[in-house]
């Protein structure tokens, strides 16, 4: 998933493209989406429909739980604040060009995933059992 916040994206047969509603905010979508949880929730919901290669359909999205917040509750900032690192980071990530950086970033993109995927599981509401079955199965 990607957001094209500058609209130079060129769609191809291989893309599906998403228009969001206006209550949600795009970075929050993106870190949702990419979560654990969120890939947890889409492995249980369409179980039976092993590939070869893993394909996301986008109607099978459309049945996923969606968590409904406020955009302007301060967990929804920090997720998009942590949305906004990791995209720096990625960014960083493909420009490093010594092994030692190359460590570094990707040890902060792993912090950087799980601080998402700890203010999801506080989104949805999780209780530690929850989050220990999704850590588990993933």
């Amino acid at each position: 998933m990607i957001y094209d916040e500058s609209s130079t994206a060129f769609v191809t047969d291989a893309m599906y493209v998403f228009r969001l509603k206006p209550e949600v905010k795009p970075l929050a979508f993106m870190a949702i989406v990419h979560s654990k949880l969120f890939s947890y929730l889409y492995r249980v919901a369409n179980q039976g429909e092993a590939r070869v290669i893993p394909q996301v359909k986008a109607s099978k999205l459309y049945a996923l739980p969606y968590p409904k917040y406020n955009s302007s509750d301060p967990i929804v900032t920090k997720l998009i604040n942590e949305c906004r690192s990791m995209l720096a980071l990625n960014r960083r990530l493909a420009d490093a060009k010594t092994p030692d950086l190359v460590t570094q970033l990707r040890r902060q993109t792993e912090l950087t995933d799980r601080a998402i995927d700890q203010l999801v599981y506080e989104i949805y509401g999780l209780t530690p059992e929850e989050i220990a079955m999704v850590e588990k199965s993933i």
